[in-house]
């Protein structure tokens, strides 16, 4: 996990904090890649997707970045110490597809912006039942 906050959700957005530590594995010379960005997104639409499930069905669900239609990357490699936030907010979100649109910004600055869209492969039976198979 990378983000460390939570800074607002609700049905349509989710806006994540996120610090960039010299201890990250994105993390080389004291500064990460812009990519990373694409996995804060991705970890915020997790967080968007993961507390909206909670508070209808309740049960987690693995689900993957299966396509990322439009990327830009603003201002370069992100430095230790830069604190940053990732928003995402729902372009569409229809049984287990999704797009989800966006942003990661550093002191009011966007350094990254784009689309991400998304799959949750279904639940086998047992997931369904709650059952661990043990």
């Amino acid at each position: 996990m990378l983000l460390e906050r939570i800074a607002l959700h609700d049905e349509n957005a989710t806006t994540c904090s996120a610090i960039i530590d010299a201890s990250m594995q994105y993390v080389s010379g004291g500064r990460a890649d812009a990519a990373l960005a694409l996995e804060l997104m991705a970890q915020a639409v997790a967080v968007h997707v993961g507390l909206s499930r909670r508070w209808s069905t309740g049960v987690p669900r693995a689900g993957y970045v299966v396509g990322v239609p439009r990327m830009e990357f603003f201002g370069g490699d992100y430095l230790v110490g830069e604190q940053l936030e990732v928003a995402v907010q729902v372009d569409f979100h229809e049984g287990p597809v999704g797009r989800f649109h966006g942003r990661v910004s550093c002191d009011g600055q966007t350094r990254a912006e784009g689309s991400l869209t998304v799959f949750e492969p279904p639940l086998d039976s047992d997931q369904r039942r709650g059952d661990d198979g043990g």
